[in-house]
């Protein structure tokens, strides 16, 4: 879980502060930056985790007033994976 980086300009009330998805690999890499903007020869180690997302469903109710958590599952394959920071989990 993390949290969503969405803005909702039409109504933020009923915005979900939360994206959900499933840690599939923990990966560590050490990168090594060579561009005009570098500004150190050094190698560093990236952190980064792979992760599959989960959709929440629209149709169920849940929150505080329904005293139920979100009813979540599987998105378009298209949007279905990424790579997250892991200081971004919650």
């Amino acid at each position: 879980m993390v949290l969503a980086h969405e803005d909702d300009t039409d109504d933020n009330s009923s915005a979900h502060p939360y994206w959900y998805g499933r840690i599939i690999g923990i990966f560590h890499a050490c990168v090594k930056h060579t561009g005009p903007a570098s500004k150190t020869s050094d190698s560093q180690q990236i952190n980064f985790l792979w992760v599959r997302w989960f959709g929440r469903d629209l149709t169920y109710r849940s929150g505080f007033k329904t005293k139920r958590l979100p009813r979540i599952g599987f998105v378009d394959a298209s949007d279905a994976f990424g790579f997250v920071d892991p200081r971004e989990v919650i």
